[in-house]
């Protein structure tokens, strides 16, 4: 790192001389001076980033002013020509317009959807009201023919109570074959829902 052949030789046969100078480490000097040349160098770059800085934020500003001119140099010439303020709005009604056919689309669209959905629900409503009647329906036969099985069991137990040992026992298979019965017509309506 250190140039110390660079250092020149007069001086130090000069220097080695003089009875009153101090003898001098070169090597030493040498580094010293490296070391304060790099902190030298640093610094100018921080001075020099510092400076670069200021410069981007001097050359924003000016941009800013120079856009702000051109605004105004622009709003200044729209007010003066009554021709092209007429045509701007014109096409900014128009541009309106457009938006306001795109909704008015959009609201179509949307009630023709719900109108077919309103229709899908009808469908749907009427479907469910025809289970239910059905459902009604079966559930009064079924009610009407609990009933009857209930009568018929109830008139069987007072005829078994009458009865004699012989006419019990039939009136015991009858009974079986209706309780069998009964479980049949049972399953058959479960079968139906």
């Amino acid at each position: 790192m250190c140039d110390c052949d660079d250092v020149d030789v007069d001086v130090i046969k000069n220097e080695r001389t003089s009875p009153t100078t101090i003898p001098v480490d070169w090597h030493e000097r040498c580094i010293h001076l490296q070391v304060l040349l790099q902190k030298i160098n640093a610094h100018s770059e921080q001075e020099r980033q510092a400076l670069l800085s200021k410069i981007s934020q001097l050359e924003l500003k000016l941009r800013d002013k120079e856009e702000k001119m051109d605004e105004n140099r622009e709003e200044r010439f729209r007010c003066s020509s009554p021709e092209l303020m007429q045509f701007q709005l014109k096409k900014a009604m128009e541009e309106k317009e457009r938006i306001i056919i795109e909704l008015e689309q959009k609201i179509e669209e949307q009630k023709k959807m719900r109108l077919n959905e309103a229709k899908q629900v009808e469908v749907k409503t009427s479907k469910i009201k025809e289970w239910v009647e059905k459902l009604e329906e079966q559930n009064l036969n079924l009610r009407e023919e609990n009933r009857k099985y209930s009568e018929e069991l109830k008139m069987l137990r007072q005829k078994l109570q009458n009865a004699s040992p012989n006419s019990r026992r039939k009136i015991e298979n009858e009974l079986e074959r209706f309780y069998d019965q009964h479980d049949m017509d049972k399953q058959i309506a479960m079968s139906k829902l």
